[in-house]
């Protein structure tokens, strides 16, 4: 059996969170996994995603999933990683739970290969927002996303009431016009 990568990039003020997601993992994966971390000052999701990626082989399975994500049903991880082989036996696919705010609409805690999200799924000219739309359009442009609504996760953010507004989050609202001009261009770029 494969060891899934779980890949967490995390601020200095959400260790608190960060422990409660750890602990959910550690309940409710139901599959091995190795946790890395990735503990940032203002570099946003996008370039500790990177860093957290560059040094595993492309076939490694990873889960990238932020700080804020509570596994609430038992095996999750090991539902996800059922699904992923059932849909995509060639390793070029992406599985994605709901998150409870984006109903699969765009890829948030995406489930694939180190290969497929450094390839399709990282643009380092973003921080944050929008580089999982991009991923999300490459991917069904692809026929390459499968969207798992039988399989819950909680997404404690703020927009949905279920975390405090914090500097991490202020900070990345700041930087939300720049990430859309990025969107805009980068699809234009793909042909999207």
């Amino acid at each position: 059996m494969e060891i899934v990568h779980i890949l967490i990039p995390t601020t200095e003020e959400r260790r608190e969170r960060l422990a409660k997601c750890i602990a959910s993992i550690h309940e409710n994966a139901g599959y091995p996994h190795i946790i890395s971390i990735y503990e940032n000052y203002r570099e946003g999701f996008v370039k500790p995603c990177s860093y957290l990626l560059k040094d595993l082989k492309e076939d490694t399975l990873v889960w990238c999933i932020g700080d804020d994500t509570i596994l609430t049903e038992k095996d999750t991880l090991k539902r996800l990683v059922d699904a992923y082989r059932a849909n995509y036996p060639a390793n070029d696919g992406v599985v994605q739970p709901d998150d409870g705010i984006q109903h699969g609409n765009i890829i948030t805690m995406p489930l694939c290969t180190a290969k497929t999200i450094l390839t399709k799924g990282i643009y380092l000219d973003f921080f944050l927002n929008f580089c999982d739309n991009i991923f999300t359009e490459v991917m069904q442009r692809d026929n390459k996303y499968t969207y798992c609504p039988e399989i819950k996760v909680e997404h404690q953010h703020n927009v949905n009431g279920k975390a405090p507004d914090d500097e991490t989050y202020r900070y990345a609202r700041t930087l939300f016009e720049k990430d859309r001009e990025t969107y805009i261009r980068i699809k234009k770029e793909l042909g999207l």
